[in-house]
């Protein structure tokens, strides 16, 4: 055998060895070579995936912008709601539905209401009638017009005079002339200060404007016509009323906000002397009291409560002029005291009785001793004294 065909027979003797495995065998090694390749699986695969893919994770995606968009417009919602949407709706809707908003279905601004409530509950206050009704007269027949324009600045009262004259009783009828909730309002704002500014020393003054200041503007933010009612200022410690006298002034805008529609009504004991002191030289000299002008008294009350201790002490308020009216509330006279003994019997729906009347009257406190022709205490104890005459009767 030649060398050319044991290279032949060793060349047929390769061939076979390529292809030595049964059909099962390379069944079994396909699938295994199938299965153990996944480029070559996957490249099959990925194309029929990547649009399902992209399809959940574009879902995915616009679910996330949709609950973004809720969150934005729920924030906004809840920032312009009280403020524009609600008050606007007010107009259409029934008020037990969207409850008290400011707007003119709530605010009233009602002069008649007040003038009617003034005389049938304030007595012998004439000079603080007047001033009040003649202040309020102008601001409020402007409001009520269509195209009415801002009023210059906040309007401030400062009440003056002692207890029992019929201060809270004013300011109570021009909340409800004010407001269609009268007090109840959510727009009418009342703060003490015995109860909300108890520490007198000087390191709490700044802390205090600051509180004062928060509370005001907080307030016109939901509602530009507030009525802030800041009761015994003579317990104030001076210096802290100072830190709204720019929301009184006669700004646009301060920190963004307009305050030339709210009113402030500030109550204080202050002044008390200097409107006593009048009030009997008319007595004296036999001038009838309802003569009595805010001219004869305006002056002596602004110098006086400037120079008292307490909050109109010094402040700035007064020096610039930013208290628009002073208003001086008289010592009742036993006359007006007796109306008042009057009023009550009708507010419980009694008949009016002079022995009953007389019988209160004469159980209050009245001065000078020697005439006894003021009320030391106004009408503030008549409530308590008739009780007692009611009771042993």
């Amino acid at each position: 055998m030649g060398l050319a065909e044991t290279s032949k027979r060793r060349v047929g003797l390769a061939q076979p060895s390529a292809d030595y495995r049964s059909s099962d065998q390379r069944s079994v090694v396909t699938h295994y070579d199938s299965r153990d390749h996944p480029k070559t699986q996957l490249s099959g695969e990925s194309k029929a995936e990547t649009p399902v893919r992209t399809l959940k994770e574009g879902s995915a995606f616009r679910k996330k912008l949709a609950w973004l968009f809720f969150a934005c417009s729920a924030v906004v919602l809840a920032v312009v709601w009280p403020t524009k949407v609600a008050p606007a709706l007010s107009y259409f809707l029934p008020k037990s539905m969207l409850g008290e908003q400011c707007s003119r279905v709530w605010i009233k601004s009602n002069l008649t209401q007040l003038r009617n409530s003034l005389d049938d509950n304030v007595f012998g206050q004439h000079v603080a009638v007047r001033q009040v009704l003649a202040a309020l007269h102008r601001r409020w027949d402007n409001a009520n017009k269509a195209d009415g324009a801002s009023p210059e600045k906040p309007l401030v009262f400062s009440f003056h005079g002692w207890t029992g004259s019929g201060k809270n009783y004013m300011g109570k009828f021009i909340a409800e002339a004010l407001f269609d909730r009268g007090l109840s309002s959510k727009y009418v704002h009342f703060l003490s200060s015995t109860l909300h500014f108890e520490d007198h020393s000087h390191r709490m003054v700044s802390t205090y404007q600051a509180q004062l200041q928060r509370w005001v503007r907080g307030n016109v933010t939901l509602c530009p016509t507030s009525l802030f009612i800041i009761d015994e200022v003579d317990k104030l410690p001076a210096g802290v009323l100072d830190g709204i006298g720019p929301y009184m002034d006669h700004h646009e805008r301060v920190d963004g906000l307009d305050f030339r529609n709210s009113v402030f009504i500030l109550l204080s004991n202050t002044g008390g002397r200097e409107i006593t002191k009048i009030t009997m030289e008319f007595w004296r000299e036999g001038k009838p009291r309802e003569s009595m002008t805010s001219k004869d008294l305006e002056g002596l009350i602004s110098k006086g409560v400037y120079n008292e201790a307490g909050g109109f002490h010094h402040t700035s308020l007064i020096d610039r002029s930013l208290i628009d009216h002073h208003v001086p509330f008289l010592p009742l006279e036993k006359r007006h005291v007796r109306r008042c003994v009057a009023r009550e019997l009708a507010r419980r729906g009694l008949t009016y009785n002079e022995q009953v009347v007389d019988k209160t009257l004469s159980m209050l406190p009245f001065w000078p001793q020697d005439v006894q022709v003021f009320a030391s205490s106004g009408c503030k104890r008549v409530v308590q004294k008739l009780d007692e005459v009611l009771f042993e009767d």
